[in-house]
């Protein structure tokens, strides 16, 4: 039961941060989120942030395996 709750992986703004300069990111947006990503976790480089709320069934069906499939 997944008791109504809704992860979602949310890779870039923590990649983004790592971006030299001219690979395609704003220097000053990477330079925002640098800087908002030191005021939570210091100096520490998060790699994968996760958003976990409360969401309804999805109406879309996809493709992927059930979640039952990778619970024991």
């Amino acid at each position: 039961e997944l008791a109504g709750l809704a992860l979602q992986p949310m890779v870039a703004s923590a990649i983004l941060t790592t971006q030299a300069d001219g690979d395609g990111l704003r220097i000053d947006r990477r330079d925002r989120l640098r800087d908002g990503w030191r005021r939570l976790v210091g100096d520490d480089q998060p790699l994968v942030v996760f958003r976990l709320g409360r969401a309804e069934r999805p109406r879309v069906v996809s493709s992927r395996r059930p979640v039952a499939d990778y619970i024991d």
